[in-house]
């Protein structure tokens, strides 16, 4: 089976959720070997410089670069650039439509020719589009471009999504979404965002009593930094505690205080993950998410979790292994933080335990991956018998 994997940007060209994921998805499939088309825009490094792939799956990845779109400064070009770059990918993907037998649409907007082209009567593989977190449709934070920006994403990924053959949800909550957009149920493929087991970690949960935090991100008061900052400052005065920050964190807003410590933004793996086995408990008070990945992350290496109910946390954070509360409340974060530093280790390494079982379970690619091959695969002949 061949599979083409349509996408803006590879991981590590350009470091994000939806590049990391596309990067992943490729990956896994070509270790079962999947033959792999792969549509992007290519940086400096060809596909099989970049370090990122072994020879044993590039041998089943064919690289097929995408022009890039002409850059704009008009208020929302982001919209008319996605465009363009779709039609670009129509362009090199109709060279190879024979020899394709699904398309992955990673970066949903990417797809934007595809479907239309499709809806003229152009023959193609079946195809799943991908709008991931689908922020558009969450509440919005921010000025009033941000809010404007929203409305037009939303308008034009309900017709994206209308005209693809399925669309990929990673969670209950986008689920619902997609199907309030007037979507049957038949056309929606629910699979989680994953992680590799190379995030499994093998170190024995050990909290001491000066329990250690940690938060992975940039700084974005969407991410909920006022009320944990406030948060942090209030506990400093009555608990002993450490907490790292890992991610680009402005001078002027950083803590002032031994006890927190800010690393930068780290993009080696395994020092990532090194400084998520040494910490208990992780903490994202985001105002806005989809299904993070740094939660995924940090629980696979024992971290019990204190998070916001937004987006599908949920489905993989609850009350009986973490702390789920609302946006906004800085008052309920304190008394989870709180809760979480005083709670005794045995009951905090039961929870840490178990994170790393749900991890491995559920939210790994090599968990998953075989029965992504095989729903393909019935898409794919469901498709030849139509």
């Amino acid at each position: 089976m061949t599979v083409a994997i349509v996408i803006d940007y590879i991981f590590p060209d350009k470091i994000g959720g939806i590049q990391k994921y596309g990067y992943e998805l490729c990956k896994y499939l070509a270790r079962e070997k999947i033959h792999i088309y792969l549509y992007f825009i290519q940086g400096q490094d060809k596909i099989e410089n970049m370090g990122v792939f072994n020879a044993a799956e590039l041998a089943y990845i064919t690289a097929r670069p995408v022009p890039a779109p002409q850059r704009h400064t008009f208020p929302f070009h982001y919209f008319q650039e996605c465009y363009a770059y779709s039609r670009n990918v129509y362009e090199v993907i109709r060279q190879d439509m024979a020899k394709i037998d699904f398309i992955c649409a990673v970066h949903g907007f990417s797809a934007w020719e595809l479907v239309n082209q499709k809806q003229k009567g152009q023959k193609m593989p079946p195809m799943m589009t991908d709008f991931h977190g689908m922020n558009m449709f969450l509440p919005i934070y921010g000025n009033i471009k941000n809010h404007i920006q929203a409305i037009i994403s939303r308008y034009f990924v309900k017709k994206i999504m209308r005209k693809s053959d399925y669309i990929r949800s990673c969670g209950d909550c986008f689920t619902k979404i997609i199907t309030a957009c007037n979507i049957d149920s038949k056309h929606i493929y629910q699979m989680p965002n994953l992680i590799g087991s190379e995030w499994l970690s093998d170190k024995p949960a050990s909290p001491s009593s000066a329990k250690t935090l940690i938060y992975v991100g940039r700084y974005d008061m969407a991410k909920g930094i006022a009320e944990l900052s406030f948060c942090l400052e209030k506990l400093l005065q009555t608990h002993d505690f450490v907490c790292h920050f890992v991610g680009p964190f402005p001078e002027d807003k950083q803590i002032k205080s031994p006890k927190i410590r800010y690393h930068g933004a780290i993009f080696d793996k395994k020092k990532l993950k090194e400084i998520y086995e040494k910490s208990d408990i992780y903490i994202l008070p985001s105002y806005t998410e989809s299904m993070s990945l740094t939660i995924l992350e940090s629980m696979a290496c024992k971290c019990a979790i204190i998070s916001t109910d937004v987006g599908s946390i949920s489905d993989i954070n609850h009350a009986k292994i973490g702390w789920l509360i609302a946006p906004y409340d800085k008052d309920a974060l304190y008394i989870a933080m709180k809760e979480a530093l005083e709670m005794d280790n045995a009951t905090l390494m039961n929870i840490q335990e178990q994170n790393r079982v749900t991890i491995e379970k559920r939210f790994t690619w090599d968990s998953c991956i075989k029965q992504f091959v095989a729903d393909i695969e019935s898409f794919v002949h469901a498709d030849k018998r139509k």
